[in-house]
């Protein structure tokens, strides 16, 4: 939703592996 698009979402380094909050 954007709503969470708009929220900062620190970079995890398992962020490649988890599907993008979209």
């Amino acid at each position: 939703s954007p709503g969470r698009l708009r929220r900062r979402t620190r970079p995890s380094p398992s962020g490649s592996q988890k599907k993008p909050p979209s």
